[in-house]
Parts: structure tokens; sequence; C-alpha cells
């Protein structure tokens, strides 16, 4: 229970940084949309990526893990486009423009990282 808590603390701090800093993540700044996207990332964070993890190992190690990220990124896709209030549209971080793809790359990895970050300080 403590370990869902801290994930699901960890995400919504992650989610709202990650809003904060990156102009091609949009989302709407009240709790209901944070809490949201919280609990469905805390899901996917604590279940559906050791599941996939688990199946898809063979492939993952053919591939070196690029099979992994990609599925990563599609699940983050398919979460982000189900979710109302939330935005992945291109951005210009430090004079680079990048599209929104490439952006939900930089969105998934800002969010992975902040999530592991706070995790690692409670």
């Amino acid at each position: 229970m403590k370990s869902i808590t801290h994930t699901f603390i960890a995400t919504a701090a992650a989610v709202y940084i990650t809003s904060l800093w990156n102009p091609g993540f949009q989302i709407q700044n009240d709790l209901w949309t944070i809490a949201q996207i919280s609990i469905v990332l805390t899901i996917v964070f604590l279940v559906i990526n050791p599941l996939l993890n688990l199946v898809l190992l063979p492939i993952n190690l053919f591939t070196f893990g690029i099979v992994g990220t990609l599925i990563n990124l599609a699940v983050f896709y398919f979460i982000f486009s189900q979710i109302l209030g939330i935005e992945i549209l291109s951005a210009t971080i430090a004079g680079i423009q990048l599209p929104a793809l490439v952006n939900l790359a930089v969105i998934v990895v800002s969010i992975s990282f902040f999530v592991s970050l706070v995790k690692t300080l409670l």
C-alpha cells in the first residue's frame, strides 16, 4: 500500500513538473485531471509495465530494449489520448523545434525520471 501511495504522489508531482517546463505538454491545471492522470499512470507503472516487460523479455533481449521503448511510448500515447484535458503538441525546447511524437518521447522520459527521483526522496 505504501508503494502505491508513493507512486501516486510521485506521478502527480512528475506530471505537474513536466507540464510546467514543457510547453508542448498541456494539461488542465485542476486537481481532478492531475489525479486522473496519476491514477492511470500509477496502474501503468505498477502493473502494466512489469507484465509487458515479462511478456516481451525475449524480444527485448533480441532488440536491446528498442521494442520495449516503443511499446512504452505506445502505452503513454494511448493513455494521453484517452484522458480529456491533455494535449501533446509540437514544442520548441532550448531553441529546437520538436514534433509532437518526439515531444511525447521527451514527456515520457521526463515523467519517468521525475517519478524515480521523487520515489527515492520519499
